[in-house]
């Protein structure tokens, strides 16, 4: 069962402390701790068999395309002792973060242009100055328009050229 007789005492100690209570009492907080699991917390823990070693070898297993079996058996082949479950989890998280689309759009001349804001930090005056910006391109062709802001308020992007300096 791999479980340290230390551990196996503790619980053998405190189930007997907690039987010589009972025996004299009706208390039910008493029997609700004779009764209740143990409270482990395994938060903390780290993996001991998926090392950094193993993940680059199913990553590199994966980029030749191999199934994930493939990859149990390679792992084992090489000596590592891990299991499918360890193998399948450590696989479906890979895969799920390399998951991106790209659609490629096609527009005319004219036909849309995007807009985006930012910050930008400067040192103006030799103090450093936090200033908006905002950007124009066009979704064909490469024109970009950008300039930058001291708020965000609406007549700033209105009026731009109003700088108080």
């Amino acid at each position: 069962m791999k479980i340290s007789r230390t551990t196996i005492g503790k619980y053998l100690k405190n189930y007997e402390d907690v039987k010589s209570k009972l025996m004299g009492s009706g208390d039910l907080k008493l029997k609700e701790d004779i009764i209740c699991s143990s409270k482990y917390n395994s938060a903390g823990r780290k993996k001991q068999k998926l090392t950094d070693e193993i993940l680059q070898k199913i990553q590199l297993y994966l980029k030749e395309n191999e199934e994930k079996i493939d990859i149990l058996e390679a792992l084992k082949d090489d000596g590592h002792d891990i299991g499918y479950t360890t193998v399948y989890n450590a696989v479906r998280e890979i895969e799920r973060k390399t998951k991106e689309a790209f659609i490629k759009q096609q527009y005319s001349w004219g036909d849309l242009s995007e807009f985006d804001r930012g910050e930008v930090k400067l040192i103006i005056g030799q103090r450093l100055k936090v200033l908006q910006m905002g950007a124009f391109t066009t979704c064909k062709g490469n024109y970009c328009y950008a300039d930058l802001y001291f708020s965000q308020k609406m007549e700033n992007l209105l009026c731009p050229g109003n700088y108080p300096y």
